[in-house]
């Protein structure tokens, strides 16, 4: 489609139909280009991100002397968050738009778990460089281990503490420099990075980086199809987080300063926890079809993650006691260490002593 344009270069108007644009490139007539509908899970995972670098920077304002509250922290923050809209802020927008809410829901706990996810795995990073920083090692690997440990929780906290600032300067601006209202930020922001990071999908993303939580882990969603193990971590996810924002919203709103019994802050706490359940519902699910997959469709429900093997080689999974003395049992295998399978499978292959190769042998029969 060709353009005219004035003598310094100006787009004027399209010829053969379409827009119309002032002198500085701007829309006239009412024409309006096509964009995308706001809201979605994207949109959501960076409102999510946006959210976490402008309570950074308001922490930074509040507490470090020489950064102002218009610091390029908040202000890159707050641009994230504008430039991605969501399109679901109440419950009349959920009933009205379930799958919005939803993807929305999961973008947003997505986020979450994300950067907390990135805070761990920075910890366990310095951690691993503490050797070849000489004489600073031990200094290095405790700062590693505290950002590890610590980061999950903090990055879960500012988004909040932002949230809580916002509030609090709006309903009266004299708490912009209250350092009453300030502490009060940080402990509530505090007490909901702390359920963040304990309960539902949030600990169990965290768990699953080590192998004592991968094994809870299993044991947590141990079911006996992939079916239902996705219904179960999502019927357990969602529980978890809805109940989590129904705790965590009236933090925050007292925090504010605002009274979490008014008729609004009950039905935000109530959208709250819809969509934390929304969003607690699909991770979980996520989480125990990721488990399930992992773990092969051999385990039952209560069983743990590695079956097989027991007995004194300390191996997990036993599922018949050893007989009283050490001796061999009705089948010949010894006590001490025997193979959690049925008999079928027991007839390939048989544990038996054999002193002259050693405590243990197998035989083939």
């Amino acid at each position: 489609m060709p353009f005219d344009f004035d003598s310094d270069g100006n787009l004027l108007t399209a010829n053969s139909g379409g827009w119309n644009f002032d002198g500085d490139g701007n829309l006239l007539d009412g024409a309006t280009k096509d964009k995308p509908e706001p809201g979605g899970l994207i949109a959501s995972a960076k409102q999510s991100m946006g959210s976490l670098v402008k309570g950074a920077g308001q922490a930074a304002a509040d507490y470090i002397p020489g950064v102002s509250q218009d610091n390029a922290l908040k202000r890159y923050g707050q641009e994230v968050i504008d430039a991605n809209p969501t399109a679901v802020h109440n419950l009349e927008d959920v009933a009205s738009s379930p799958w919005m809410a939803t993807k929305e829901a999961a973008g947003n706990a997505g986020g979450s778990i994300g950067t907390m996810l990135g805070a761990r795995a920075i910890g366990t990073g310095i951690t691993a460089l503490s050797p070849l920083t000489g004489p600073a090692a031990p200094a290095v690997a405790l700062l590693g281990q505290a950002v590890s440990w610590f980061g999950p929780a903090a990055v879960a906290a500012l988004p909040s503490y932002g949230g809580i600032r916002d509030k609090q300067i709006l309903n009266d601006p004299a708490n912009n420099e209250d350092w009453k209202s300030k502490a009060i930020a940080t402990l509530g922001a505090a007490t909901v990075g702390a359920i963040e990071t304990k309960f539902g999908p949030q600990q169990w993303a965290l768990g699953a980086l080590t192998k004592e939580g991968r094994a809870e882990l299993a044991a947590k969603f141990a079911e006996t199809t992939l079916s239902k193990a996705i219904g179960f971590g999502a019927l357990k996810g969602a529980a978890i987080e809805g109940a989590e924002e129904l705790v965590q919203n009236p933090v925050e709103q007292i925090a504010s300063y605002d009274n979490p019994l008014t008729k609004e802050s009950l039905k935000d706490t109530a959208f709250g926890g819809v969509m934390g359940a929304l969003g607690g519902g699909v991770l979980g699910g996520g989480a125990g079809a990721a488990d399930r997959h992992r773990d092969g469709p051999a385990r039952g429900p209560g069983q743990g993650a590695d079956p097989g093997f027991s007995g004194s080689a300390g191996l997990a999974g036993a599922e018949e006691p050893a007989t009283a003395g050490g001796g061999a049992d009705a089948d010949g295998l010894s006590s001490d260490f025997r193979l959690g399978v049925n008999d079928t499978e027991i007839s390939d292959f048989k544990l038996q002593k054999a002193p002259e190769a050693g405590p243990f042998t197998f035989l083939e029969t």
